[in-house]
């Protein structure tokens, strides 16, 4: 039997990644401490991750630290599309040599970085839903190093039929007081929508937030 709702619009259940930042004096990663994450890397510097390097709608997961949060940056830039021209990478590759290149710039010549194990980027699924990581970067003016090593920055990760970050918010399980931006994802469908009080509320405090980060 095939059920209909009426006047329900319904979707595919998708990703509900949020970006956090909390309040409070920035601490940062140095590059010792960020290096001492990536316990997986080869003699010539090639990094395991040993973990999935997917990030979909489930499971539920909170990336806080260098480590996971370097597995999202390069899950939003997937090097398994785009072939070499004569004007250098192009597409996904662009990106994911983006990130290999600040990191390794981060980390100097005295600690060997070269990026995804390569035979890890052939045979690990790696990606996310949606790639949310480039807007939110747009968005805040923030760069992808300061999103690396910032300890006030925050991806949660969740799914839209399951809101685990949204009822956590709702019992009282998060202080929201010690939150100073939430940019949640915001899927095609609810561009016209304005009942999302998250989007709406990132928008009120974004500008403030880059007028911070300018003096």
């Amino acid at each position: 039997m095939i059920q209909i709702r009426s006047n329900t619009f319904e979707t595919n259940s998708s990703s509900a990644h949020t970006l956090v930042i909390t309040k409070g004096n920035p601490e940062y990663y140095t590059p010792e401490e960020a290096y001492q994450e990536l316990y997986w890397l080869d003699a010539d510097g090639y990094w395991e991750t040993s973990r999935d390097l997917y990030f979909g709608r489930s499971p539920f997961r909170v990336l806080s630290s260098f480590n996971d949060k370097l597995r999202y940056a390069y899950a939003c830039a997937p090097s398994r599309k785009g072939r070499m021209k004569k004007s250098g990478y192009e597409g996904y590759w662009r990106e994911y040599y983006k990130v290999t290149n600040v990191v390794k710039k981060f980390f100097g010549e005295s600690r060997p970085f070269r990026g995804l194990d390569p035979s890890t980027r052939r045979t690990q699924h790696i990606g996310t839903d949606d790639r949310m990581l480039p807007k939110w970067l747009k968005d805040t003016g923030m760069s992808l190093i300061e999103f690396l090593t910032n300890k006030n920055v925050i991806v949660i990760c969740d799914g839209d039929e399951y809101c685990i970050w949204t009822d956590m918010k709702k019992f009282g399980l998060i202080n929201m007081d010690n939150i100073k931006l939430t940019i949640p994802e915001k899927e095609w469908w609810e561009e016209g929508f304005e009942e999302n009080n998250d989007v709406d509320a990132a928008e009120e405090v974004l500008e403030d937030y880059k007028k911070e980060g300018e003096d």
